[in-house]
């Protein structure tokens, strides 16, 4: 069952264990990041974006693009790290062999600094990752129209009488809502300055007093967090998964009730089901 949470209006429904499952399911949006196994909620998405292709992130993903073909939705949109297209591509073609079909679907390769819009609102942005194989973070933007800064001082009517002339009086605003980085290891702290401000960060935290073996297998430790935490900004809620099965939920609870309440009010641990 998934972890969900109401922060700063955005709700977010996620699960996640290193090796068992992980996924993030935006309904506002209706939006998904990584497929797990995919539980039968999911299947609704409109689009998925996959962090990379390890199976406990992405085999989810036949489940995901059969029924929904099953169910007579319109076809799946898959993104993806461009250098695990090919074999997305082979994987999928040999499970519609297997059972004798075909399947509707548009699978997208994607490179850090893209840009993917949702609708007229709202995009979404790549950033790279640093796993043991290709990976893609990702930025959820809002996009706002703001009154430029020479019009601000005039009356509501002298600015509809601009507009009326056509004067273009607004500019655009980008507005970060929501960043998720999948797996990657510490250097992310280094290359990726826009999880220090953005509102939300969803980032995986698979161990706890190994940043050695973190930094090896492509994670990261809570120690390499806590190296870091003074660069967030006051207002960012950290939300932490992908905890390695060697932690049982009520160690990672034990250990959180231990920390300050300046940390207790910044991390939040996302603890969900394992099984």
């Amino acid at each position: 069952m998934a972890w969900k949470a109401y922060i700063n209006n955005l709700e977010i429904w996620h699960n996640s264990w290193a090796r068992v499952e992980t996924y993030t399911y935006l309904p506002q949006f209706n939006i998904l990041f990584d497929v797990g196994k995919c539980p039968d909620y999911l299947i609704f998405s409109k689009k998925l974006f996959l962090t990379h292709i390890h199976l406990d992130h992405s085999l989810g993903i036949f489940y995901y693009i059969a029924m929904r073909k099953v169910m007579h939705l319109p076809k799946a949109h898959i993104y993806l790290p461009e250098q695990s297209l090919e074999d997305a591509l082979t994987a999928i073609d040999s499970i519609a062999k297997m059972e004798r079909t075909s399947y509707p679907f548009e699978l997208y390769g994607l490179k850090p600094g893209q840009k993917i819009e949702l609708n007229k609102k709202f995009f979404i942005t790549t950033f790279k990752t640093w796993h043991s194989i290709d990976s893609l973070g990702y930025h959820l933007w809002e996009r706002k129209s703001k009154l430029k800064p020479e019009f601000k001082n005039l009356s509501p009517s002298e600015i509809a009488n601009l507009v009326k002339q056509g004067v273009n009086v607004s500019e655009e605003q980008n507005l970060l809502l929501f960043s998720l980085t999948g797996d990657t290891n510490k250097k992310i702290f280094e290359t990726e300055p826009l999880i220090f401000k953005t509102p939300i960060l969803l980032i995986e935290c698979t161990y706890f007093n190994k940043p050695d073996k973190a930094y090896e297998r492509g994670h990261i430790d809570f120690e390499d967090l806590m190296n870091y935490i003074h660069n967030f900004s006051d207002n960012t809620k950290i939300i932490i998964s992908h905890f390695s099965l060697r932690y049982k939920p009520y160690d990672i609870k034990n250990f959180f009730q231990q920390l300050s309440p300046e940390l207790k009010s910044k991390i939040i641990p996302a603890i969900g089901h394992i099984y």
